[in-house]
């Protein structure tokens, strides 16, 4: 399964507290997400990434689980000794736009 690409990670949000196997069980068996898979990816790029003074711009759009999500990948950013900048709802050109503007490392839209 391919989660990264033009599409990015797409499913129906479960926002239900699972372990993680069960987070990628449930994205490879019923296309769900939950914040247990946002923080695994979260984390998987932050370490494949890995630089030293790392930030990553992270913005998201309206939909309903977006907040538990978004804060996942948030904590594991976080977590691996990034900084981050939060941008709340916009538009992905914006995030875009904020790397570039910042010299930030990496962005990332949610929803």
């Amino acid at each position: 399964m391919n989660l990264f690409g033009t599409d990015g990670i797409r499913g129906e949000v479960d926002l239900r507290p699972c372990g993680t196997r069960q987070a990628i069980e449930a994205l490879e068996d019923e296309r769900r997400l939950t914040p247990s898979l946002a923080w695994l990816a979260g984390q998987a790029i932050a370490r494949t990434l890995d630089r030293e003074g790392a930030e990553v711009v992270i913005g998201w759009d309206n939909r309903p689980g977006n907040p538990a999500l978004v804060q996942a990948v948030l904590d594991a950013f976080r977590t691996a000794g990034w900084a981050v900048v939060p941008l709340g709802e916009c538009a992905t050109p914006l995030v875009h736009h904020m790397v570039l503007e910042r010299q930030g490392t990496a962005g990332g839209v949610g929803g």
